[in-house]
């Protein structure tokens, strides 16, 4: 996935904080984080109180705000205090932007300040995330408080976003000093993402501000500042502004379902391996009645049932949309996997163990992107002080890396009071009847009914008229088990190169995998087996002849097929209209037109979370985030809009119509 034309990932700078009589001062824009009276209030005051939003609360449902300039939380900590206590059967989004975000020994110094938002602020440390570029989607106060932040640029951040705001706290630096956060261009895309009757609020009253939002349609009044300060504003949009529709912004991926509007919380999922089982539980534990249909006998017996699967992201330099996925999907996974009991979360070696993967570690190096929590870069020495055995290849360390049992995993995701799990069924055909989706077998019993279907299913899905479309493919895998010995069983964490080698469990390590682009066969292979073992021979020499795995202590293999996409990323998102697409978007085979294009149509309630690969444990949990967002989440994507397009299952569809397919 390489693309030297791709520029590097840029670093977050941190904020760079002074402290003045105890109290976070920023040197970068040489202003205050907050009113040095009482910030506290001062927050209460100029946000929640202009925003009126205790008043409006009960009656507007589930919650969006968006908020520009994080700083220390304590914008988010009152809205928190304020929607716990008042909101008890809602949930609130907020989202928030910050250019330099505080390390988290600086955020929990300044939330030291507020004794009285304890229980919040701890809340919020316990989940804060890496400062690396991007989204971060985090789950808050038993899932009553999505709280999703995004570190880097403002103007990308809101060219990337889609959600609709129902309240806006613009708490950036003084205009003055941060101009790029006080922009034309952010105020039209403020409104862009507003609505009639959204609202703002904002500490300063300078005229450039209110000029800039009554531009763009915000009736903007001037109202008495908190402490000291003279005037604040605040106000609500009037004149909504309209979203082009050029197809520079490919309205085709345009989606809007919002599963709480039906009358009842029932979905049904096809597949139980790790997209359907992570699919389930996110909405099990969101109160839906789920339905899991699998054909084999148990969870977990396709691609995703070999018995050891690792916890890592191939670290990249380079600012592309696959990274840019994979990278998140790392992130997100660590903290879904944190409690799973079928988890060794031991560390993990990712070794440079031919020319391209040692450029890739000298580009990643030379970036200084990611945290040393994350990733620390390795010599021969300290390599083999931390594992224990000589080696003699660059290494990556990723402390937070390891292994996973997916079948345990599994069966563990779908171990839920709201969760009924049927086996050994198999569903021959999905029809849209009433409202419903109605499966059946190939004998025309039906196996469930729902307002919502997800396919989790692979390849599988392919035999449904309304996934024909996708580009898929089933690339044959082999995992080699070989038994331990008393050298072998020194291993304490798994090594990644061109395959793997996991530590030993339940007395056998696990090596592979083998892959075979011309080979369907579902057979073990001898050979298969005997290129798993020499592979790590080629790669790790040292490795190899320290651990003295022999081919005759070979206890078993097993068999999967991996399902990709042609691209190579997973499939997640709504399943198109068929007809709707090729009448709408005909002429794009034309290339692309300076026209108004329709907003794309999709089958109701039909969705799809497949073609996770060999990756199907890291980009699973983010997948299932998303695919319950599209129902969900009122436009607040735990991805920017550019990384999302590229998984969208529209993307097959568009591409053909382009190619006059």
């Amino acid at each position: 996935m390489k693309n030297n034309n791709q520029p590097y990932i840029q670093a977050i700078e941190p904020a760079d904080i002074e402290w003045r009589d105890g109290q976070p001062f920023s040197k970068q824009f040489n202003d205050v984080y907050f009113s040095q009276h009482n910030g506290l209030e001062e927050t209460e005051y100029v946000f929640l109180q202009q925003n009126k939003l205790q008043s409006r609360w009960p009656s507007e449902g589930d919650f969006v705000i968006a908020e520009m300039g994080f700083g220390t939380g304590l914008n988010f900590l009152a809205a928190c205090r304020l929607w716990l206590n008042t909101c008890p059967e809602k949930q609130l989004h907020f989202v928030s932007v910050d250019k330099h975000p505080l390390l988290k020994q600086d955020l929990h110094a300044a939330l030291q300040l507020w004794p009285a938002l304890h229980i919040y602020s701890a809340e919020l440390l316990e989940h804060y995330p890496e400062l690396t570029p991007g989204w971060h989607r985090l789950h808050l106060f038993s899932g009553r408080v999505c709280l999703t932040l995004y570190f880097g640029e403002v103007d990308q951040f809101l060219l990337d976003s889609r959600y609709i705001a129902d309240a806006w706290f613009l708490d950036g630096f003084a205009p003055s000093l941060n101009e790029s956060m006080w922009s034309d261009s952010l105020y039209k895309q403020i409104s862009l993402l507003s609505k009639p009757t959204t609202s703002f609020a904002t500490y300063t009253a300078a005229g450039s501000v209110r000029r800039g939002l009554q531009a763009v349609g915000f009736e903007v009044n001037k109202q008495k500042g908190y402490g000291n300060k003279r005037e604040l504003l605040r106000g609500e949009l009037v004149e909504q502004q309209q979203r082009s529709s050029l197809a520079s912004d490919a309205p085709w991926f345009s989606h809007s379902c919002d599963a709480r509007n039906k009358d009842g919380k029932e979905i049904t999922i096809i597949g139980a391996g790790l997209a359907g089982a992570f699919t389930a539980r996110k909405f099990a534990d969101n109160g839906y009645r789920v339905h899991v249909i699998e054909a084999e006998h148990a969870a977990a017996q396709k691609a995703s049932g070999n018995k050891q699967a690792m916890i890592y992201c191939r670290f990249s330099a380079y600012n592309s949309v696959q990274y840019a996925f994979y990278h998140q999907a790392y992130l997100y996974s660590l903290a879904a996997l944190k409690q799973q009991p079928a988890v060794f979360q031991t560390g993990l070696l990712d070794v440079a163990y031919d020319k391209k993967s040692q450029q890739r570690l000298r580009q990643l190096k030379e970036t200084e992107v990611w945290p040393e929590s994350l990733l620390r870069f390795l010599d021969d020495k300290e390599a083999r002080d931390l594992i224990g055995m000589p080696i003699d290849k660059q290494c990556i360390y990723m402390p937070q890396g390891g292994y996973v049992n997916p079948v345990e995993l599994c069966e563990n995701l779908l171990r839920h009071e709201n969760i009924i799990m049927k086996k050994n069924c198999h569903v021959d055909d999905i029809q849209f009847i009433d409202n419903a989706w109605v499966l059946s077998d190939k004998h025309s019993k039906v196996l469930s009914t729902s307002a919502l279907l997800v396919l989790t299913t692979a390849e599988a899905c392919l035999q449904f008229d309304q996934c024909q479309f996708l580009s898929l493919k089933s690339i044959r895998g082999q995992v080699t088990h070989i038994k331990e010995n008393e050298f072998s069983k020194r291993l304490q964490m798994p090594i990644c190169y061109e395959g793997y080698v996991a530590p030993s469990q339940n007395g056998e390590h696990s090596l592979g995998a083998s892959f075979n682009l011309h080979d369907a066969s579902s057979q073990i292979s001898q050979k298969d087996d005997f290129d798993n073992l020499n592979k790590l021979s080629v790669s790790l020499p040292d490795i190899y002849k320290e651990m003295r795995l022999r081919e005759e202590d070979i206890v078993g293999a097993r068999v999967g097929a991996r399902c990709h996409a042609t691209d190579y990323l997973p499939v997640v998102g709504p399943i198109p209209d068929l007809n709707y697409f090729e009448n709408n978007y005909h002429d794009l085979r034309h290339g692309r037109l300076k026209k108004v294009y329709k907003q794309g149509r999709f089958s109701k309630g039909l969705f799809i979370n497949v073609a996770h690969g060999s990756r199907g444990v890291v980009s699973a949990p983010l997948s299932a985030e998303l695919l319950y967002s599209y129902t969900h989440s009122q436009g607040v994507f735990p991805l920017g809009e550019k990384v999302r397009h590229a998984l969208h299952p529209a993307r097959f569809l568009i591409k053909k119509i382009k190619r006059n397919q």
